[in-house]
């Protein structure tokens, strides 16, 4: 920021209102990429596009507020929000390098934030899924279901006997594994061993049938949980 800025003897870089809010709007939509608006000085430029009329140093603030977002933003969009180096000294995966000031600059004079963003962001297979279920669960994350938990304890195998077994078939249907709740007692059948093994597979744990605390666990994460995961 310091060295954009210095370049253009500290004059604002944000004096277009149109080219402002068109960068908001596409700021907005951050967690529909997996990531937090707040991270992006969000709510303080919210605050401040809303205050109307802004002093001689608000109005300085807001610019270099804005600047910084853009910057963050797109740094996150290109290279992601950790370092995979640090993560794993191993990572061999090179990402040609990005000029985000002179980014910055060119897409504010000529206000493509939509398709100089679209252009940054990754375009996996697997990213593309996240986004698909990220939105799935933006959606679900707002209804009330049961959200009682099931409690964690001893292993149940195949034909034994447990006072969580109801609780269990029910969460598995809330959890969209269908099981006939008519007739569940607690005792641990074959028909719900399958829908087991079922949720097991889809959660990428063993796959045994045996309701351990891991699975116990994995049935107790609500749509809130898993938007957030």
């Amino acid at each position: 920021l310091e060295k954009i800025y210095s370049e253009r003897e500290y004059k604002s870089l944000w004096r277009d209102g149109e080219h402002i809010y068109l960068f908001y709007n596409n700021l907005a939509e951050a967690d529909l990429e997996g990531l937090n608006f707040e991270d992006y000085h969000g709510e303080e430029i919210d605050r401040l596009l809303s205050a109307g009329d802004l002093d001689e140093d608000e109005a300085a603030g807001l610019d270099l507020l804005l600047s910084d977002a853009f910057l963050t933003y797109a740094r996150h969009l290109y290279y992601g929000k950790l370092d995979p180096r640090e993560l794993n000294e191993f990572w061999g995966v090179k990402k040609e390098e990005k000029d985000l000031a002179s980014l910055l600059k060119n897409t504010i004079e000529n206000g493509n934030f939509e398709e100089v963003f679209e252009d940054l962001k990754p375009n996996h297979q697997v990213s593309r899924d996240l986004k698909t279920s990220l939105a799935e669960f933006e959606e679900l994350k707002e209804e009330k279901g049961d959200t009682k938990k099931i409690p964690e304890g001893e292993l149940i195998n195949p034909g034994d006997k447990d006072a969580r077994i109801p609780a269990i078939a029910k969460r598995l249907n809330t959890l969209q594994v269908q099981v006939d709740t008519s007739a569940v007692d607690s005792t641990y059948s074959e028909a719900l061993v399958e829908a087991i093994k079922e949720f097991q597979q889809s959660k990428s744990i063993q796959t045994d049938g045996i309701i351990g605390n891991s699975t116990i666990s994995e049935l107790n994460k609500s749509p809130q949980d898993r938007y957030k995961q």
